[in-house]
């Protein structure tokens, strides 16, 4: 229906003035500048490359620093395994084996999100985990190992509703 004006595009000439170029003569120091000495060069230390790997493994380990000084519910995923890791290797009353079945079965409550809580876990950024409140170990029959991770035990109570016939 209605057509813009389209500007026709072409180059745009500049009308400046253009200074005429004179040339430089090496031997001789610019006029319009100060003359500046030459300093000699100095030899640089060749620094040795790092890898790919080794810078990455570098920013992990500084990552990881970082997110050990955080509180339980602001650590990593990563961490956190890390740390329950670190807390069963404490435990020297069991066999690996059955430290392993700990690992597992802790790892498997932080995926169903039960070690969430300020009182499942105790936890001190610099110590580690002190405890886990609700990780439960028994030996059952045959000597074998029974592990259970209880829920937070929520003592809540519920308000009672008073009926028409109760407001006597």
């Amino acid at each position: 229906m209605f057509r813009s004006k389209t500007a026709k595009r072409g180059s745009k000439k500049n009308n400046l003035p253009v200074s005429p170029i004179t040339p430089i003569n090496p031997s001789e120091p610019p006029k319009s500048q100060p003359f500046i000495p030459e300093l000699p060069q100095v030899v640089q230390p060749v620094k040795k490359e790092l890898s790919t790997e080794s810078m990455l493994s570098a920013l992990l380990d500084a990552d990881s620093k970082t997110n050990t000084t955080l509180p339980w519910l602001r650590v990593d995923r990563g961490v956190r395994i890390k740390l329950l890791r670190a807390y069963v290797e404490k435990m020297t009353d069991y066999t690996q084996a059955e430290r392993n079945d700990i690992v597992v079965a802790l790892v498997e409550a932080l995926d169903k999100k039960q070690l969430n809580s300020k009182s499942q876990v105790s936890y001190e950024p610099e110590k580690g985990i002190t405890d886990v409140s609700c990780l439960k170990l028994s030996k059952g029959a045959g000597n074998n190992l029974i592990i259970r991770i209880e829920p937070a035990n929520r003592n809540t109570k519920k308000a009672k509703r008073l009926s028409a016939n109760d407001s006597d």
